[in-house]
């Protein structure tokens, strides 16, 4: 459920930064976001 609720989060972001053109900086932007959520919400699970 935390993962699809990340990624609806982050296409509504996608489209209104840009309207999803730029796909080339999307492409590294959004996985390292990805990444450091998850890894927050890992984080709170082991404490």
């Amino acid at each position: 459920m935390k993962k699809t609720t990340c990624i609806e989060l982050t296409s509504k972001e996608l489209l209104n930064i840009n309207g999803g053109k730029t796909i080339a900086t999307n492409a590294t932007y959004y996985p390292n976001k990805w990444a450091k959520s998850a890894g927050k919400w890992i984080a709170s699970k082991i404490k």
